[in-house]
């Protein structure tokens, strides 16, 4: 799977009764390597990621993207945006998750706590999800999206209106009205990955 332009949106609300604004704090074109050239939270290639044509390329068995720890963590709303090309990776691959694991850092073994969003959920579509140790807060929606083409993803999620949204190529795919839970809430984070999983899940493939 490729990867292409990742950005990372924090929404500051100005107050509870204005509206909020929309602070870029991370962006990673992979132009040659994992820099990010907006916050300074330069990633790690790893596994055997690599980069080509403005992507990571990622080969499904081992490569993934290593990015500093608590990276999201002080945040009370956020926006991931993502362009990938997903080459037929598993059921459960990442696109990208910022957690720990029962493993420790650097390891995969049980999610404890994270932020995901699947390519390839169990049901046969994508779902972006949060826990805090006691169970998911999520949007599921089928179907997959098709694989060999590029597409544009965005997860939303906005702590004043209790909201999460998933869009996929500009369309709302699914939202949850009750969604509480938050970076901030999520804690400390020490695997913050592109393309891997907390869990002993494959590897993003494309």
């Amino acid at each position: 799977m490729q990867l292409k332009l990742v950005s990372v949106w924090a929404v500051l609300a100005l107050s509870l009764t204005q509206c909020s604004a929309a602070n870029l704090l991370h962006r990673y074109p992979f132009t040659t390597d994992a820099t990010d050239v907006v916050g300074g939270a330069n990633g790690q290639l790893l596994g055997g990621a690599t980069v080509s044509g403005g992507a990571v390329v990622l080969n499904g068995s081992s490569a993934y993207v290593n990015l500093p720890v608590n990276l999201v963590s002080g945040l009370t709303s956020i926006t991931y945006e993502v362009w990938f090309t997903d080459s037929g990776s598993s059921t459960w691959a990442r696109v990208y998750d910022f957690g720990n694991s029962s493993g420790g850092p650097g390891n995969q073994g049980g999610g404890t706590s994270y932020m995901f969003l699947t390519a390839l959920n169990g049901s046969g579509g994508i779902r972006g999800a949060y826990n805090l140790g006691s169970g998911e807060q999520l949007i599921d929606f089928t179907p997959r999206p098709a694989v060999s083409v590029k597409h544009h993803v965005v997860w939303t999620q906005d702590s004043n209106a209790q909201v999460a949204k998933i869009y996929v190529d500009g369309v709302l795919m699914g939202q949850n009205t009750g969604f509480t839970f938050t970076p901030a809430a999520v804690g400390s984070t020490f695997n913050d990955w592109l393309g891997r999983s907390q869990y002993n899940d494959p590897y993003l493939y494309g």
